[in-house]
């Protein structure tokens, strides 16, 4: 199967996981809103497809074959924390609520020939100057849990929204099965009218 037939419109969760052939799909593939999108082992989407999936609106995550965070999530750092200060706003603009996209690069590091499979336990954590702490987790258990053994690089991309109480902030992403590994991070800000963080002013980003 090089492309997927048209779905239906009812479609909320879509696994089409080891589907190596499948190439590209369908630029009217974005409009829908999806819970989920799983295409773990799908090592034959073209780059089209890929950053279909990546803006394709999904209230819980998409997961796709991938080697490197893309460069359009502007905040990267390697393996799984970085911390950020936001130059040219005011402490008057805070708390406020932040919305990201963000985009983890996730390795195997676990038997597959032995099937020693787990879904990646992952979750975030928010520290800002203010000591205040929002943590969270990616909500795709359920689907991994489902998926088959891959040696290859995984993207991983969901939403966090918090609010935070100043421009300095730290973030830090964690898998808590020790065979999963993060390698990179990475971070794009969702425009909303209520936010004023998204005016052209670039934080300075650390990675550790």
């Amino acid at each position: 199967m090089v492309s997927l037939p048209q779905l239906p419109d009812s479609l909320k969760i879509l696994v089409t996981d080891n589907c190596e052939s499948l190439e590209r799909l369908d630029c009217s593939f974005y409009k829908t809103k999806f819970h989920g999108l799983s295409f773990v082992n799908c090592f034959g989407l073209n780059q089209e497809a890929r950053e279909i999936i990546i803006n394709t609106w999904t209230r819980d995550f998409a997961i796709f074959p991938g080697e490197t965070v893309p460069t359009y999530f502007i905040y990267r750092a390697a393996r799984s924390s970085m911390s950020m200060t936001w130059n040219g706003l005011d402490t008057e603009y805070f708390p406020t609520s932040l919305r990201f996209k963000a985009c983890l690069l996730l390795v195997y590091k676990g038997d597959v020939d032995a099937g020693d499979w787990c879904w990646p336990d992952i979750s975030y954590c928010i520290k800002d100057k203010l000591n205040s702490v929002k943590s969270g987790y990616a909500a795709y258990a359920d689907l991994w849990h489902r998926s088959s053994p891959t040696s290859k690089k995984h993207l991983l991309v969901f939403k966090i929204e918090e609010k935070v109480g100043s421009p300095e902030l730290a973030f830090e992403f964690r898998s808590h099965d020790k065979n999963w590994e993060i390698e990179e991070c990475g971070l794009r800000p969702l425009k909303s009218w209520k936010q004023l963080l998204w005016n052209p002013w670039l934080p300075h980003v650390h990675g550790s």
